[in-house]
């Protein structure tokens, strides 16, 4: 007998969400170990993968056991595995690494989602293999010399603020940047650069013209908000870090489905938003905050659009909903 408590409202939207997210990585994975050339990434993939459909088998058997609906998802349907390269094997290092910082961040939101043993059990060794991943990709860049370094800063003395003026971001009132505000501007512009190289990509083999506009939007936004970081940076005389050495080739065969394209950058999006949150409350500089506001509208606006494209061509699946109590009352 099933002795496991039902499933909440909470844990059944992570898991749809957790099986989403699964389900997609895997197709991007299979393109990839066909693709990358190199030795080490395509080990480093195929071991992903193993564990991605792992992951996927387990939510399967909870769904199952608590008859709760398997979502359509993602599938074999949505990826070509014959398209030629369309990414170089250094951007999908890089790619790799950014996902499991994603991952690290999105496993533990849903950790603290989560009651039951099993679940938490299941997301904990999830989020220890994000984890893994980030260490394998970072040692692997850094031996390669593409590991691109944040800003060095000599060591400072203790002090304590004097003034209200520290918060100040004014034309006349501008103090140097923090450490934290430069840790945050060079994450937002490193997960900008890797936004960019995949809208870049799919705007050229998107087969819908309307999916192709949302794709370069998103790269005129990512620039922009690329622009900002570095600005920032380069007033306190900090040096911007450098692009790292990857690319996107000249292909225009489709390697995913419109929908599957579509559904990442709007994932992508949303994470960016949680970062953008994050790292207005951890500056102090209100012109930094503004910045941060200004970008968190931008990109919302962007959200907005792409999941109206998903509805609008019916590629948007429902998650679970509550029903709708009046108008039941009305039968």
């Amino acid at each position: 007998m099933n002795t496991l408590p039902r499933l909440t409202s909470s844990e059944i939207g992570v898991i749809w969400a957790a099986y989403q997210e699964a389900t997609m990585t895997t197709c991007f994975l299979k393109y990839f170990i066909r693709t990358v050339d190199d030795c080490e990434t395509n080990i480093l993939l195929k071991e992903c993968l193993k564990k991605e459909e792992l992951f996927i088998e387990k939510l399967v058997h909870v769904m199952k056991q608590d008859n709760m609906p398997v979502p359509v998802a993602f599938s074999d349907s949505d990826v070509n595995l014959e398209a030629p390269r369309l990414f170089s094997d250094e951007f999908v290092l890089f790619y790799k690494m950014g996902l499991a910082k994603i991952g690290l961040i999105k496993d533990s939101t849903s950790l603290s989602l989560l009651s039951r043993v099993d679940l938490l059990k299941l997301f904990k060794a999830r989020l220890d293999e994000c984890y893994e991943t980030y260490e394998t990709t970072t040692i692997l860049l850094l031996k390669r010399g593409l590991y691109v370094r944040p800003p060095y800063l000599y060591p400072p003395e203790v002090e304590f603020v004097k003034g209200s003026g520290y918060l100040g971001g004014t034309l006349f009132g501008k103090r140097p940047l923090n450490v934290m505000e430069v840790a945050h501007l060079v994450m937002n512009n490193n997960y900008n650069l890797i936004g960019l190289m995949l809208c870049t990509g799919f705007s050229q083999v998107a087969e819908n013209k309307d999916v192709v506009k949302h794709m370069v939007k998103g790269k005129e936004i990512t620039k922009e908000i690329m622009a900002i970081c570095s600005d920032f940076l380069m007033e306190s005389d900090v040096q911007a870090p450098s692009t790292w050495d990857a690319e996107v080739t000249s292909s225009t065969v489709a390697p995913f489905s419109d929908r599957l394209m579509l559904f990442y950058i709007a994932m992508l999006s949303e994470v960016g938003l949680n970062i953008y949150s994050t790292s207005s409350a951890a500056s102090l500089r209100t012109d930094l905050q503004v910045a941060y506001a200004k970008v968190s509208q931008d990109v919302a606006s962007f959200t907005k659009n792409g999941v109206e494209l998903m509805i609008k061509f019916h590629w948007l699946e429902q998650p679970p909903t509550f029903p709708d109590r009046n108008k039941l009352a009305k039968k």
